[in-house]
């Protein structure tokens, strides 16, 4: 017999709303919460991309395992970001900011949403709310669906 209070599970609900998705997330003692730095593999050079993204990136201590094996491994491949903020996740929003910071800084290509950039930088005009992700180290940063059309932001250190 498994004890109900071990058992492992994410639920996730799609509501769609004039054409946009709108998602709810439960995710409670799953396998990539509660991972550990310790626990993953030792890459070989076959390895040549790493993608990091989701709720996995707030749900610690799954998130600060991400962030380390991300940090240690980002050099000599493309690293990928989309971090598919979900506020209902971020328990500790200080140190979810400064977790995603870290992540920009080491990422080769950073895609962000709408509903991502509205979280960080609620208040700015949505082209200039990805410039700081390129000034942090992305080197490209690709926006969703900006009111300004699909912009490709490179460069503007």
């Amino acid at each position: 017999m498994i004890p109900a209070s071990t058992v492992s599970g994410a639920v996730v609900f799609e509501q769609l709303s004039e054409g946009q998705a709108a998602y709810t997330y439960i995710d409670e003692k799953s396998a990539g919460r509660m991972l550990q730095a310790h626990e993953f593999p030792h890459l070989t050079q076959e390895v040549s991309a790493l993608y990091f993204g989701g709720g996995s990136l707030a749900c610690v201590p799954g998130a600060d395992a991400y962030a380390t094996f991300a940090q240690q491994n980002a050099e000599g491949g493309v690293f990928m970001l989309d971090p598919n903020i979900r506020a209902g996740f971020v328990r500790d929003e200080a140190r979810f900011r400064a977790r995603l910071d870290t992540m920009v800084s080491g990422a080769d290509i950073f895609k962000v949403s709408d509903e991502d950039l509205d979280w960080v930088f609620p208040d700015d005009d949505p082209f200039e709310k990805s410039r700081p992700f390129v000034r942090a180290g992305a080197s490209r940063c690709y926006p969703d669906q900006l009111q300004l059309g699909r912009e490709r932001l490179s460069g503007l250190r």
